[in-house]
This record gives C-alpha cells, structure tokens and sequence, in this order.
C-alpha cells in the first residue's frame, strides 16, 4: 500500500465526499502510473493527481481523484459508444473519433470507498474499491469472452492541460487502440465504424517529457462497419 499520509482535514474532505471505508490490501504502485485489482463483485483502483497550481489552477486534488474515478470506472463497468471515420486523403476524407460514455455512475455513488490517500511529493495517490451491483457484474460479464476481441494502444496529451489533457490521452489511447484492431481486421478501409468499448483495467497513465501518456487495455463490439462504394 502507498506509504505517507494527508492531513486529518484533508482526509474528512474526501471521506465525506467518497463515503465509508473498508480495508483492502493492495500492491505498492510504481509512480505516477494506475493500477486495477479486479475481482467478481469489485473493483479495486489507484489514481493520482498531481498539487501543482500551475497545471490545475482550480480546484482541489481530492476532486480531481474523485472526477477521474467517477469517469474510470464507468468505463470499467458501462463502457463508451463510439463513432469512428478513417481519414483518406484521395477522398478529402478527414479523420473523425467521437467517444461517449454508454453511462456514468452519480456523483457520490454509495458504492464506492476510499481506501487511502497518500501525499508523496507534489503528488497524491489515492486508492478507492468500487462495489458492483448485480447488473453491473452482469455487464461485465458479457464482454468476458473468448469472442469479444481486445485491444491496446497508447496516447498523449499535454500536461498544461491539467485534468482534461489526462482524460484527452486516455480517449487517444483507446483511439489508437481501436485502429490497431482495425487494421488487423479489415482488408479495406472502412468509411464509418461503430460500436462499443470498455475498460479491462484503469488505464496506466504517467508523465514523459511534458506530456501525459496514457496506456490502455480495451474490449471492442463492433455494431456497424460501413464501406466505401467503388471509387
């Protein structure tokens, strides 16, 4: 578990604004890099944030902990539609990606705890579970299959973007990622694919030379693959 501790007024803020707690052991985490424990009926994540002012002029690190886990786990558990045009230059095609959450949990959701929080440098560390309802342990168990294919990819953003560059170089990541899978799955370029995507695991985000850079994990269920009509 990562060692340090916040101040009592810190850890009430959070506590008030996650809920009540339960104790669950946890591997120590490498820095500034996410880890998931996933089990049947929870799940276990390591999020960090960092108190430079610079980067985040507003808000408190303890909020941005709790947005990035809200946005994560819905993830992990509703996954995201998507809507995706291949760019194709002899067309004057551009490139297109939308990303939307098929759902999110509420803010404040009783289903999830704080486990720790942790201050180590200007950055802190905070471990959460997230208990899963029957129906969610039910969602998840449908993309859990042989048949449902998976990917993974990488992005990145700049870190002056604060909270929105993180959450732009995991949407990248999970954009690559759908291209890999793509590009091994279809002879010809594609003019629109949609479908769906989920989370396996957090993604694994950590910092090189100024920029975000996030690494991914995902289940795909492609609902409709469109071709181009003879050029």
């Amino acid at each position: 578990m990562v060692s340090g501790t916040l101040r009592a007024d810190t850890r009430r803020v959070i506590r008030s604004a996650v809920f009540i707690g339960l104790l669950l052991s946890l591997a120590p985490v490498s820095d500034a890099a996410s880890q998931t424990v996933l089990h049947e009926s929870s799940l276990t994540l390591e999020i960090w944030t960092e108190r430079d002012r610079i980067i985040h002029p507003e808000g408190s690190p303890e909020e941005r902990l709790l947005q990035e886990l809200r946005y994560v786990v819905s993830g992990m558990v509703y996954g995201y539609r998507f809507a995706y045009t291949p760019s194709w230059g002899d067309r004057n095609v551009a490139e297109r990606f939308l990303l939307e959450p098929a759902a999110t949990i509420p803010w404040g959701d009783s289903a999830a705890t704080t486990l720790d929080l942790a201050d180590r440098g200007n950055t802190v560390y905070g471990q959460f579970m997230y208990n899963l309802s029957h129906r969610q342990r039910s969602l998840r168990s449908r993309w859990d299959s042989a048949t449902v294919p998976d990917s993974s990819g990488s992005g990145s953003a700049n870190i002056m973007d604060g909270y929105s560059g993180k959450i732009d170089a995991m949407e990248e990541a999970i954009h690559q990622a759908l291209r890999v899978y793509l590009r091994g799955e279809t002879r010809n370029r594609p003019r629109e694919v949609t479908g769906a995507i989920l989370l396996e695991e957090a993604p694994r985000v950590f910092i090189d030379e100024g920029r975000y850079v996030a690494r991914v994990d995902i289940r795909i269920l492609i609902d409709t693959l469109l071709p181009y009509e003879t050029f």
